[in-house]
């Protein structure tokens, strides 16, 4: 059981390190030589599906101030469900 929690951990960490790289690349897109533009490209393919709901919710708030805080929620949801995995795992040792 010990296994799971150690997979469920490194697929949640890994989904939020991808999240935070795009987030960041996202701000240099225009000055990106083409074969780093391509792995924006394959990261956005990654992290796009996970962002894309919190990007519907925060869609009217986030065009009037200029700032996208859905990968911030998609952070957020991504380490409740973490722990909520967790809990449920070790729960049923």
């Amino acid at each position: 059981m010990l296994f799971l929690v150690y997979i469920v951990y490194g697929i949640c960490r890994i989904a939020i390190l991808m999240i935070v790289v795009q987030a960041i690349m996202s701000w240099f897109v225009t000055s990106m030589p083409v074969t780093i533009l391509k792995f924006y490209e394959l990261l956005c393919n990654f992290t796009e599906p996970l962002i894309r709901p919190f990007r519907a919710l925060t869609q009217r708030f986030a065009y009037s101030i200029g700032v996208d805080f859905s990968p911030i929620l998609a952070i957020f949801a991504i380490q409740i469900i973490e722990r909520l995995l967790i809990y449920l795992l070790m729960l049923y040792k």
